[in-house]
């Protein structure tokens, strides 16, 4: 049977940890939350009822 090493056990579980906050973090960005998918339909809303304009339309109104 193979000694273990506490210090290579600890590395290890370090090394996990910095992995699975990692895959949080990405999770995290992959979906939108409750409010930002609101905001979106707000905003889609307002752009068909001519409440607002598109970004490329502000741009060419600015002449950018």
């Amino acid at each position: 049977m193979e000694e273990v090493d506490l210090n290579v056990v600890n590395r290890n579980l370090i090394n996990l940890i910095k992995v699975v906050e990692e895959m949080r973090e990405d999770l995290e960005d992959r979906f939108l939350t409750a409010e930002e998918a609101r905001n979106i339909e707000i905003a889609e809303k307002e752009l068909k009822e001519g409440k607002t304009i598109s970004l490329e339309d502000m741009k060419k109104e600015l002449g950018l």
